[in-house]
């Protein structure tokens, strides 16, 4: 069972699949090597026959999967790039405000003419796309508590404390915690979701941000993120789409595998229907372009490391045609392909 330099003892099969519950699968890929994060081993993705669901198989243990983060920092709240300055840099902060008080409500303290000549000026879909996830998808509520379930060094709860949140985070890694807390004043609880015993029905959002990918009992845990939201609270589920073309034109090179961390991958279809299972009422499931240059000059090699926060795509002939692959998944999206990058799921508590 072991893949090469992994003990047995620290691995599992993964059993039937959590979508459906069927036991057919076949191999998509096998001889992966994390080419972010350094865990060793090769590694293997079978795809469920009955539901397309990618399952990695063998993979570590709960006990074990900590291993797969010994080399693995990016969810440490790296560094902001070098904020741009200049004319052009302050036109785009109020564009930004301006799209998002048009679109989530949150205020921009713009006058009404800037305002509604900002929110045109948006850069289509690159900048409607990182606003939305800038907010998590959810619109202005003053005094809101927001809980992020995989929180790691807390970059997304800052944001969101300074919208108007307040804020709660969640997340199994220390050394996470340990950031989140010291540099950023952060109240955020080490170990999973199901460990805190929240009250039932506390939060108004819960926020899993590229998280379910990560867990061994997906459904469980959306059962559990359910039961902690208010009625008619939002959740928000962001992960890696098997169906992008990212993940058709590079293969093995698609940054969304990221054995041995990713235990599972979704298409729209199979996340709505685990979202329905667990007893949630979907509002909406979508794919997003949102990092869809980073997805190609990864896998074509042109970058190694993934970006920090703020960084732009390069200039010359690598950036150009990685925007040009985004606007060809973009124009998918547009005539009804779920081809981006990362699936967006709301969903609500009944």
């Amino acid at each position: 069972m072991s893949p090469v330099g992994v003990p047995d003892a620290s691995l599992e099969r993964a059993g039937p699949c959590p979508v459906c519950a069927g036991t057919g699968r076949r191999r998509a890929y096998e001889g992966l090597r994390d080419t972010l994060g350094g865990a060793p081993g090769s590694w293997s993705f079978d795809r469920c026959e009955e539901c397309g669901l990618l399952v990695l198989d063998p993979r570590y243990t709960p006990a074990e999967i900590g291993r797969a983060y010994d080399e693995y920092d990016h969810h440490l709240a790296p560094p902001q790039a070098e904020p741009p300055r200049g004319a052009g840099a302050r036109w785009g902060e109020v564009v930004t405000r301006a799209y998002r008080r048009h679109v989530y409500g949150y205020p921009d303290g713009l006058p009404g003419w800037l305002r509604s000549v900002a929110r045109l000026a948006v850069p289509y879909p690159e900048g409607a796309e990182a606003v939305g996830f800038s907010v998590m998808y959810l619109p202005h509520r003053p005094g809101g508590e927001l809980l992020d379930v995989g929180c790691g060094g807390g970059a997304q709860l800052v944001q969101m404390r300074a919208l108007g949140w307040r804020v709660m985070g969640v997340d199994p890694d220390a050394r996470a915690v340990d950031a989140a807390t010291r540099i950023h004043g952060l109240d955020v609880r080490r170990g999973t979701l199901e460990q805190q015993r929240f009250p039932s029905g506390r939060f108004d959002a819960v926020v899993l941000s590229h998280t379910i990918e990560h867990v061994h009992a997906p459904e469980a845990l959306l059962r559990e993120c359910g039961r902690v939201l208010k009625p008619g609270g939002r959740l928000v589920v962001v992960t890696p789409n098997v169906e992008s073309l990212g993940h058709r034109r590079l293969g093995t090179a698609w940054i969304g595998l990221q054995p041995p961390r990713h235990l599972y991958l979704f298409t729209c279809a199979t996340l709505r229907r685990l979202a329905e299972s667990a007893g949630l009422r979907v509002v909406s499931v979508r794919s997003s372009v949102r990092n869809a240059e980073f997805a190609w000059l990864l896998g074509r090699g042109v970058l190694t490391q993934w970006p920090r926060p703020g960084q732009r795509p390069p200039g010359g002939w690598a950036g150009v045609r990685a925007r040009a692959f985004q606007l060809a998944e973009w124009a998918l999206t547009l005539v009804g392909r779920e081809a981006g990058e990362e699936i967006v799921l709301l969903a609500t508590r009944p």
